[in-house]
């Protein structure tokens, strides 16, 4: 029985394409994989911090019921996701940022030389933690950055996956051009 190798049969261009396409598409999966293990990492170090500080400051000082409700003055989120478009080998993708929601700053009016306040909202603080009140424990604070990394890591999975799905997308254009041809 005579055996088929790459020797005998040279790979054409649609195959050799369609290899480097998988090939990525595994390196793709692979970091998937890794950022959700790091995700749910930090998802669990601020739980367990977050624990520690209903611990310490009581289960009554670090619940919902210091959450915002639909009665509260609005608030400025710390962080934002914005969309964009990008185009990859000729397909749409769509492209995730964090972006940090930075606070009004306030301006120096040049005719009286105080300080003007930009709008409403910077009188409020933008800092979830001064909910629970001033003194909080540093667990709290902890969970705090522990959450904010999750929610980093989470606009990271979602491009790779943007890109994974992009990259299935050019497979199947590929292998459909390749199944043309024979």
């Amino acid at each position: 029985m005579v055996s088929a190798t790459s020797e005998n049969y040279p790979a054409s261009e649609g195959e050799e394409k369609l290899d480097s396409l998988g090939l990525r598409a595994l390196e793709l999966m692979q970091q998937v994989v890794q950022q959700k293990l790091k995700l749910q990492e930090h998802i669990k170090a601020g739980s367990i911090n977050l624990a520690k500080s209903r611990y310490i400051m009581g289960q009554r000082n670090v619940s919902t019921s210091q959450l915002p409700t639909q009665d509260s003055e609005p608030f400025r989120a710390l962080r934002k996701v914005q969309r964009s478009v990008s185009q990859e080998n000729g397909i749409d993708t769509n492209v995730f940022s964090s972006i940090v929601n930075e606070p009004p700053k306030k301006q120096k009016s040049e005719k009286a030389g105080e300080l003007e306040e930009c709008d409403g909202d910077s009188r409020t603080s933008s800092d979830p933690l001064h909910w629970f009140g001033v003194l909080v424990p540093q667990n709290l604070r902890l969970a705090q950055s522990s959450f904010k990394k999750a929610v980093d890591l989470s606009v990271q999975i979602v491009n790779l996956q943007m890109q994974l799905e992009a990259l299935r997308i050019e497979f199947c254009s590929v292998k459909l051009e390749q199944m043309k041809l024979t």
